[in-house]
């Protein structure tokens, strides 16, 4: 009856052990989890930074687009007028020649 005691003592020993070993394995795990965890939220953390950051420098390059298109346009304006200013002084300088006025 002792035998089968410490037998049955080291058999939960053994099982205390092993069960001790796979405790601390599963800790391991969860540990190596929550540090990939809390990298991913960093890596998300930038990527969101990252995104704002684009978004900022697109609507930046949207507002100058859109200058350039508004200066394009003022400045195929600016071209007319200073043609027709130019025809009328033409014109101008033509009667003047002409007349002597």
């Amino acid at each position: 009856e002792v035998d089968d005691a410490k037998r049955a003592h080291q058999s939960c020993l053994a099982h205390l052990s092993s069960s001790q070993v796979q405790y601390e394995k599963a800790y391991q795990d969860v540990q190596r989890a929550v540090l990939i965890r809390e990298e991913s939220e960093k890596q998300v953390e930038a990527l969101q930074r990252q995104c704002s950051d684009l978004k900022a420098v697109l609507r930046a390059l949207h507002a100058v687009t859109t200058e350039q298109r508004q200066s394009t346009v003022d400045h195929a304006k600016c071209r007319k007028q200073i043609a027709e200013l130019q025809s009328l002084l033409s014109v101008q300088n033509g009667f003047q020649s002409t007349f002597g006025t």
